[in-house]
């Protein structure tokens, strides 16, 4: 799988909590112990329906994540209505700011 962002509709966000959440279970069982930069980022899109969905977003070295969620490949996320869902390695945060 290429290296580079992907991300994952994880659907209606008033029902995407227990998914996010063993997501950031995964990423932290995964990468807590590396000292490359990795993170999750979350956005809440609406694109003009009444509910939102949540998409995350995985960084650069985050492979066997991508591969055991399905996720598919992006452009890096930017503009509003960006989280950090978790993060990983030194530095983490200057990696990979929001914008």
């Amino acid at each position: 799988m290429a290296a580079g962002w992907h991300c994952l509709n994880l659907g209606d966000a008033l029902l995407a909590e227990p998914q996010h959440t063993a997501l950031v279970t995964d990423f932290q069982r995964r990468y807590s112990a590396s000292a490359t930069p990795r993170v999750l980022i979350t956005r809440h899109e609406s694109e003009g329906r009444l509910h939102c969905e949540v998409l995350v977003y995985f960084s650069p070295g985050c492979e066997a994540l991508v591969a055991a969620w399905q996720a598919r490949p992006c452009r890096a996320p930017g503009g509003s209505e960006l989280s950090y869902s978790t993060g990983a390695g030194s530095e983490w945060q200057r990696a990979f700011p929001l914008a």
